[in-house]
């Protein structure tokens, strides 16, 4: 992350915090739960950064309305209505998916290609 920010700050680039430590957190979350070495840091998905700032996207008005009357989840996902994005959800839960099957195959180190 240093070494990132160093050629960003060479560059004369705007340097904005939450872009940084987005990415940072997406490093650490993967290497936590997954044990996966993800690199955004240093190499940004594009693909990768869009669906975590979608997925975590969350409407205050729903959040709300399931936090006040919880028996309205059952409803709701026979409805269809999801809390998080379904296609950012679907794209992690492949991620996810194609982690386990490397890993069961028996591939030692695991790295995502995007």
């Amino acid at each position: 992350m240093v070494k990132s920010l160093k050629e960003r700050a060479q560059k004369n680039e705007v340097i904005t915090i939450k872009e940084v430590f987005g990415s940072y957190s997406i490093d650490i979350m993967g290497s936590c739960i997954l044990s996966v070495d993800m690199d955004v840091t240093n190499s940004p998905s594009e693909q990768l950064v869009y669906h975590a700032n979608n997925l975590f996207k969350i409407s205050i008005p729903f959040f709300m309305l399931l936090g006040f009357f919880p028996f309205l989840t059952p409803v709701l996902n026979w409805l269809g209505v999801s809390f998080f994005s379904k296609s950012s959800f679907a794209f992690f839960r492949n991620i996810v998916e194609k982690i386990r099957q490397d890993r069961k195959n028996g591939s030692d180190k695991v790295r995502r290609q995007t």
